[in-house]
This record gives structure tokens, C-alpha cells and sequence, in this order.
């Protein structure tokens, strides 16, 4: 266990226990809540299951929650952390696939068999749920694209929910519609189920050199009834239509 500090489930020189797990070494509110209910409130480390794997210690997936995660100890990069933060690092964790996980888990060699199969799973499942979080906190279409063909241009996207696998290909319809900077409406909103939407003919012929315009993206998957916070393309036209940027919203 050497060398991991307190990650994974090493407590530094020893294996972790279940006090504290994935919170700090004191959380003043649930060490209260369970005194004063004389203990028939119990933190959710007290229901982790020991692996009884010497060289894992107490690690698991089935009761973490990547919302409610906490250092050891109070550490300002996680406690400013934005929504802007939490996505931007899940879009790199989520480029670590299956496979790619297992051989990072088996260059530390653990002594017992079962110790890389557990660990192995146990990162995939933590890798997916903090997916399925911070991408439900965004819309997350992402790789803008711009193409232009004959006279019309579509704006191109990638949806990171599926193409990190955690949805299935088809399970999410999209609208979009462009708008003034100053508000009002270009075209309405048009439901789309490709990851494309063109910005048309006439919608170019109305746009102003030097004026900015946002082509608002959003998703709704097959299994919600909600339709996901915008994401905003920042468009300008010059000799033509040029996307400038990327604005993202994020559910409150």
C-alpha cells in the first residue's frame, strides 16, 4: 500500500476502514446527526461491505456518490469546484475505457487474484456514476463542428453521454434554434434526432456582420420528460458564417 496515501483503499500505511469513507476525517454534521439520534442514524460508510481483500481494504462503488464525495481532508481545488470543473474532468476521465482501466489496475500488481478484478470493477462503476452526474448537469454535446457544403452549413456535435457509453445510440432526440444576441428569434425550435442542425439559407441571409448569434442546443433523452439545460454555439457572419465559441448552462 505504499505510496497511494489515502486514495483507493489505503489509509497511508494500512488499509482503510469504513469511518469516514469518502468524506472527511470529521463531517461535524453526520457525527451530530448520529449522537442525537442515539445512533439510529448511521452514514452511509457504516453499510459498505468489507472486501475482506488485504491489499484493497474498504473500497467500493455501491455507495458512492460523486456529488457527495469528500477528501479526507477540506482541500480548496474540490471545494471551489464548479460545475464548469466537474465537467471538464469528466470528459477526461470518461476517455478511460474498460480496457484501458484494467491495465493501469494490473501494472500495481496486486498479490491477490481477486484484488484486480475488484478494483477493476469497482473504478468502472465509480467511473460511470460520476459520468452519469456532472453529464447530467450539462447538456453534454461537445466537438462542435462547423461544415459548409454548397451553400449550407451545419454545426456537427458529438453527445457524451452515448459516445462514452453510457446511453445507448438513438435513446436522445434534440432541438435547437438560432437567436439574436439581443433575444429574438431567428428560426423556432426544431426537434432533430441527428447530431446536426443546419443553420439555413435563410437564417444566413438575416444575420449582420460584426453581430453575434446563438444557435441553442438541447437534449432530452428517452428516459426523461425534461428537456436538458442549453448550450449555446456563438455564431458571427463575416464573409460567411463563423462559429466563435461555446457557452454552456447548467442546471440550477
Amino acid at each position: 500500500m505504499f505510496d497511494f496515501s489515502s486514495t483507493l483503499g489505503s489509509a497511508s500505511n494500512e488499509p482503510k476502514g469504513k469511518p469516514h469513507l469518502d468524506d472527511y476525517r470529521f463531517n461535524q454534521r453526520k457525527v451530530g446527526a448520529s449522537l442525537f439520534s442515539l445512533g439510529i442514524y448511521q452514514p452511509n460508510w457504516e453499510r459498505v461491505k468489507d472486501t475482506q481483500i488485504k491489499s484493497v481494504g474498504i473500497f467500493d462503488s455501491e455507495y458512492f456518490e460523486p456529488e457527495k464525495w469528500r477528501p479526507s481532508y477540506p482541500y480548496p481545488p474540490f471545494q471551489n469546484m464548479t460545475d464548469r470543473d466537474g465537467f471538464w474532468a469528466t470528459k477526461i476521465l470518461m476517455r478511460l475505457n474498460d480496457e484501458a482501466i484494467r491495465a493501469i489496475v494490473e501494472e500495481a500488481k496486486y498479490p491477490e487474484p481477486e484484488a484486480t478484478d475488484y478494483v477493476t470493477k469497482t473504478l468502472i462503476e465509480r467511473r460511470n456514476k460520476i459520468g452519469r452526474y456532472w453529464f447530467s448537469r450539462v447538456n453534454p454535446l461537445d466537438d462542435f463542428q462547423l461544415t459548409s457544403h454548397q451553400g449550407k452549413t451545419w454545426i456537427k456535435f458529438e453527445d457524451l453521454m452515448i459516445s462514452s457509453g453510457l446511453a445507448q445510440p438513438g435513446s436522445a432526440i434534440y432541438r435547437y434554434r438560432v437567436i439574436h444576441e439581443k433575444g429574438y428569434e431567428m428560426s423556432p425550435w426544431q426537434e432533430i434526432s441527428e447530431k446536426s442542425a443546419e443553420v439555413t439559407t435563410e437564417v444566413q441571409q438575416g444575420m449582420k456582420p460584426g453581430k453575434t448569434y446563438l444557435l441553442q442546443l438541447q437534449t432530452r433523452r428517452s428516459s426523461e420528460d425534461f428537456w436538458s439545460p442549453i448550450v449555446d454555439v456563438i455564431l458571427q457572419k463575416k464573409s460567411e458564417v463563423e462559429m466563435v465559441g461555446i457557452q454552456r448552462r447548467y442546471r440550477s
